[in-house]
């Protein structure tokens, strides 16, 4: 297996885990709304000058096969980050 880090070429396919996920979370009754996220949002939010979250793939002979979608916290309190 082998983990790599997202690039703006993954637009489509990050748009389509999400709506995946989301059609899981529907699927068990733990998300009722409605998908808000679009391409252009997902290209500004992680590929833009200041990221506000990361997307990381798990391939399989060269296969995607998962994907983690994650962001930072900062504490000012504890003065630490967190996720």
């Amino acid at each position: 297996m082998n983990i790599r880090s997202a690039t703006p070429d993954d637009v489509l396919l990050i748009f389509s885990f999400i709506q995946k996920k989301s059609d899981f979370n529907r699927n068990i009754g733990a998300y009722s709304g409605v998908l808000q996220v679009t391409e252009d949002k997902i290209r500004k939010t992680i590929f833009g000058a200041v990221p506000f979250s990361y997307v990381l793939f798990a391939e399989i002979s060269e296969c995607v096969v998962g994907f983690a979608l994650y962001g930072f916290r900062y504490s000012s309190f504890i003065g630490q980050p967190s996720i």
